[in-house]
């Protein structure tokens, strides 16, 4: 008896979790069957479309600090102004074209209640506390605007992007792929990470460096390496160790004025400072941008032999992994060799 009831337990679960898969594509699947993916000034746009021809924008961008979701809303119904509605993991900000007055913010965790309605016109309502909040999406023509005929995919996203932020996210990117150009960060990573050098004898130099490592990170991945160099051929430690930060993306990853390196090695802080833009070049799909700065060879030792390195520029935070470390160490052991002999 026991037996029959805990396959009979398994099999609901299994069906369960079948059921929300398959409820997960479908949701996917129909907001894909009414929209198609572009690139807008080097952001992903998510562009809905109706029947009649109608289309409005869903883009993703930044909103004070924090990652958003943007749509273009009317308050109420398709009479009232429109205005780009931002909707963030904490908060949604309504920020109208014109008629300013019409402005609010709520903070997420203040929410009590969403829900649609369809009288008269198609609108999803925001509850905070006593204060409910209106919204339609607004489309480029206004008898599809807050018209529940075409509108319902519009809202469905637009309600899991209040009520699930990060699912939304996750369906946004799914279905924005396709139009992002692919760049040099986004190649295979093959996991090899080395360490060569090579002899100038024009210079009568030696440069000794790692090959471009993929460091990956949620927001954008980038690619590192690290050299030095000495005279002759007769391998001896340097005074310092240049660390490069390539990155490529439809827009710039690192801003000018935003270029300190901080490290945290074994948890431990360790601020190395500015950072210089060693280059920067901008193709027809891609902005790629290398960062330099030397660090004393002391110090590159504590990055190298930590058991955990991890390192922020900006707001953006990466983690070594083991095979980074590993080519760190042979940057080092480079020069151990004939001192060994």
């Amino acid at each position: 008896m026991k037996r029959r009831i805990l396959l009979a337990a398994l099999v609901l679960t299994v069906l369960a979790g079948v059921k929300a898969q398959a409820q997960a594509e479908n949701e996917t699947a129909g907001l894909k069957s009414v929209s198609e993916a572009t690139m807008v000034d080097g952001h992903p746009v998510l562009r809905l479309l109706t029947s009649k021809g109608a289309t409005s924008p869903i883009m993703l961008d930044k909103r004070d600090g924090e990652e958003a979701l943007i749509f273009r809303v009317k308050k109420n119904s398709f009479q009232m102004p429109s205005g780009a509605l931002f909707v963030t993991k904490t908060r949604i900000v309504f920020d109208p074209y014109e008629k300013k007055s019409k402005f609010f913010t709520m903070e997420k965790a203040s929410i009590t209640k969403t829900w649609r309605e369809d009288n008269p016109y198609a609108i999803v309502v925001i509850r905070a506390g006593t204060v409910s909040e209106g919204l339609c999406v607004d489309f480029n023509m206004d008898r599809v605007s807050c018209n529940k005929k075409f509108v319902s995919p519009a809202h469905d996203f637009l309600m899991k992007a209040v009520m699930d932020f990060d699912g939304a996210m996750a369906e946004f990117k799914l279905l924005t792929a396709s139009a992002i150009p692919k760049t040099e960060e986004d190649e295979e990573d093959t996991g090899i990470a080395e360490t060569g050098s090579r002899y100038d004898r024009f210079r009568d130099a030696t440069t000794v460096s790692t090959s471009r490592m993929l460091v990956r990170d949620a927001k954008r991945s980038i690619r590192v390496s690290a050299e030095y160099e000495f005279s002759g051929r007769t391998r001896k430690p340097p005074a310092t160790i240049t660390l490069y930060f390539s990155a490529s993306a439809p827009r710039p990853v690192f801003l000018e004025d935003d270029l300190k390196l901080n490290f945290m090695i074994d948890d431990k802080r360790l601020p190395i400072g500015p950072m210089r833009l060693k280059s920067e070049e901008q193709t027809n799909t891609s902005v790629r941008q290398t960062l330099a700065v030397s660090v004393p060879y002391n110090t590159f030792l504590q990055i190298a032999n930590a058991k955990k390195a991890e390192f922020q520029i900006g707001d953006l935070e990466y983690k070594f992994g083991d095979a980074h470390l590993e080519a760190f160490r042979g940057l080092i052991a480079y020069n151990l060799e004939d001192q060994k002999k």
